[in-house]
């Protein structure tokens, strides 16, 4: 089996139909189709019943819900392929897309074959994503930790700096190329390192995944073509936990302590430290947090004690301590400095506002 694509699912049953037609429709064939349906409530789990019963390279695993981690180190476990793919049920692929990837990593000699997408917003409006590396093939282990982990672990300070300037940076770009079905991997080389989804994130597990696969490569190479179709909607597990505060609160506390133990990971085996390329993300989620408690329902007295409590947990601060403020002519500096300076009653205040008048700061 050369090519095994996994699948996790849950309540799905809006798009599930376009992906799986995608998939089945591969112009490469040699493939397994491994499905977790992660407790669905809804007509998902009876649509890849029937899809299956008519393509036997399609295998179905129902299971109660456990989150996307555990439904695809589930797949893992089962996948025969070679060659591993994630996609998610709510998306779609382009036909052409398994059979380019192995066609290119096996011609090269690849550990991984990163692709393009193009983002869908529920208008139908497609927006395509657009490689801003300097070349298309890295040759080393050393090429792929200064060259591709700098895009993709996060948001620096100085970025931060720089898109108060005015000046566009690449952090929505570092933050899209994080998810799983951005590329394909080989199994072995997941097997030998025990690279696996952190179950304990149910969200931001992608990120951490990811960077750890490419820290143990020696060839990667991009195929600059939007294989991947990403839809945009507010069923999407992202839209969800956008909604509930106390979610997004825990969440981003896990995120933050994985991250730095795949930066002393780094530090210990590769002496890499990428410690000063992602703490202007943990900026931004403090800003993001502080809105999110603006619009919620809890008193101002529990958003301030919640606000104090992240900003104060160690690896947060040592992330905003680096922040350095420069003198800059934007009003989009304002909540940064509120952040760097630990004014949480302030960032609260401004946030509400900014939500009353119905005015969005663009991160």
């Amino acid at each position: 089996m050369k090519a095994s694509v996994i699948m996790p699912v849950y309540n799905v049953e809006k798009y599930i139909g376009k992906m799986l037609e995608s998939v089945t429709n591969q112009t490469y064939r040699e493939i397994e189709i491994i499905v977790i349906n992660d407790g669905s409530t809804d007509h998902t789990g009876s649509m890849i019943e029937a899809a299956a019963a008519s393509d036997s390279r399609i295998h179905l695993i129902n299971k109660k819900n456990e989150g996307v981690s555990k439904a695809r180190n589930d797949g893992l476990k089962m996948a025969k392929g070679e060659w591993i793919f994630f996609f998610d049920g709510d998306d779609f692929v382009a036909p052409d897309c398994i059979e380019k990837c192995i066609q290119y990593g096996e011609s090269k000699k690849l550990d991984a074959v990163m692709y393009g997408y193009t983002s869908v917003k529920p208008d139908g409006t497609k927006s395509r994503h657009e490689f801003t590396y300097t070349k298309d093939i890295f040759e080393s282990n050393n090429e792929i930790l200064q060259e591709i982990i700098p895009h993709i672990i996060g948001i620096s300070c100085e970025e931060i700096l720089e898109w108060v300037k005015g000046k566009r940076i690449r952090a929505k770009y570092g933050k899209d190329l994080t998810g799983p079905w951005s590329m394909a991997y080989k199994k072995s080389i997941i097997e030998e390192h025990k690279i696996i989804f952190k179950e304990v994130l149910p969200v931001g597990e992608d990120t951490i995944f990811v960077n750890q696969y490419l820290s143990v490569c020696e060839r990667v190479a991009l195929l600059n073509e939007p294989f991947y179709f990403l839809y945009n909607h507010s069923d999407s597990t992202i839209g969800k936990y956008k909604k509930d505060i106390d979610k997004m609160f825990l969440t981003k506390l896990l995120l933050i302590r994985e991250k730095k133990k795949f930066e002393k990971k780094l530090i210990t085996e590769k002496q890499f430290d990428i410690s000063s390329l992602w703490g202007g993300e943990v900026v931004l989620s403090v800003i993001q947090l502080a809105l999110g408690l603006a619009e919620s329902k809890k008193k101002f007295s529990e958003q301030t004690k919640m606000l104090k409590t992240f900003m104060n947990d160690n690896n947060v601060k040592e992330c905003i301590h680096k922040m350095k403020i420069k003198p800059v002519c934007s009003t989009k500096i304002v909540p940064i400095i509120f952040v760097r300076f630990k004014m949480v009653s302030l960032l609260l205040i401004v946030c509400r506002v900014l939500k009353l008048l119905h005015v969005s700061i663009p991160i």
